[in-house]
């Protein structure tokens, strides 16, 4: 039984695999996202369990993102119809920069009305804070992670530093780097997100005893803490005006513009595209390749074909291969309406290959 079972299950994945080649071109070309179509988070003003007026009289919250003007992408039939569903972004206020956005938020919370200018002020650095649909795997209750295909938590990925600043001195507090996950469905649920996130960090706030934050803690300026989240923006493939031409066997290759294969060939493939690096007459397969340049335009594997980057601020986003989805519907030639009520009869099965927009973290090379 399991034999047969498994001889199945392979004959499915070498069918969807072909439909794949048949069906994606060679090389996915990204379609470019409208940043002015957004959809707005309205994320609305709570207050926390008491106030910290006595001990912090401001907040300036900095931007270090990679992309400082999306908090995620987002479309309602899941990126399989660009023409009638075409991807907005995720904007908390269409009006405000999403670090005043989020300044108003954290001031209200900590209830800072009636705080004086003689305390301390809040310094929070967003290093990525982004609002994604299956942002990690579904954890069951046996401890299993969900499948690809459909088994995972909506939620948002986020990345914080909070700092005490006193005077011309910024001291370090504690730094956040949570996935908050939620059975919830986006979008209506994504002001929950962000609120989730934000709150579960600034509570920490109240625990904290400043005065021995200021006497035992390392001292430093704010161009320290500027200077430190520049610095990661100044990578050779954002700086270089052209891309040279290979094959990225990483990530480390492809951030340093510098493919280790120059000679190379791509080709379309049944069990979908391969990169051929090539020596002279010799030549094999890189099966693992990251990317590829083809001397003007990049690309990234996705779901082993390869898709092209496009340049958003300091990071790259991509129109890749989520899963694909077998439907399976009554062959309307061969069925009759006794058929149709009892679910019995010929059926056909078709496959419909779901895409997404992921955009690169440009620290670790990972997708989201």
């Amino acid at each position: 039984m399991n034999k047969h079972k498994n001889r199945s299950e392979k004959a499915l994945f070498s069918i969807v695999v072909l439909l794949l080649s048949v069906i994606s071109k060679a090389q996915i070309d990204t379609n470019p996202i409208d940043y002015n179509n957004k959809t707005e988070v309205v994320i609305h003003y709570e207050m926390g369990v008491s106030a910290l007026a006595s001990k912090i009289s401001s907040v300036r919250v900095i931007d270090a993102r990679y992309d400082t003007n999306a908090l995620g992408y987002y479309s309602a039939a899941g990126f399989t119809n660009y023409k009638s569903t075409w991807p907005k972004i995720y904007c908390i206020d269409s009006s405000l920069a999403t670090n005043i956005g989020i300044a108003k938020w954290v001031s209200n919370y900590l209830q800072l009305r009636y705080a004086t200018s003689s305390n301390g002020s809040l310094l929070v650095v967003l290093k990525k804070f982004w609002i994604s649909p299956d942002a990690a795997p579904i954890l069951y209750d046996n401890n299993k992670l969900g499948q690809p295909l459909e088994g995972w938590d909506a939620g948002i990925i986020s990345k914080l530093e909070f700092y005490l600043q006193k005077e011309n001195a910024f001291y370090p507090l504690f730094r956040l780097d949570s996935i908050f996950t939620f059975k919830d469905k986006l979008p209506d649920s994504a002001s929950k997100f962000i609120k989730a996130a934000l709150k579960n960090s600034l509570n920490k706030l109240y625990d904290i005893d400043f005065d021995e934050v200021i006497a035992k803690r390392r001292k430093l300026s704010l161009n320290d803490i500027l200077i430190s989240n520049i610095g990661k923006f100044e990578l050779p493939i954002l700086k270089s005006v052209t891309f040279k031409k290979g094959i990225f066997k990483n990530f480390e290759e492809f951030k340093n513009n510098s493919p280790s294969i120059i000679d190379y060939e791509l080709r379309e493939g049944k069990f979908g595209d391969l990169l051929y690096a090539k020596d002279g007459k010799n030549e094999h397969p890189e099966r693992n390749a990251w990317g590829f340049c083809d001397g003007i335009n990049l690309f990234i594997n996705s779901g082993d074909k390869y898709s092209k980057l496009l340049r958003q601020q300091n990071t790259f986003y991509f129109d890749g291969i989520k899963s694909v989805k077998k439907q399976i519907k009554h062959d309307l030639l061969y069925t009759s309406l006794l058929n149709l009520a009892t679910n019995t009869g010929r059926k056909k099965s078709s496959f419909k290959v779901v895409k997404k927009y992921y955009q690169i973290d440009m620290e670790t090379g990972e997708v989201y």
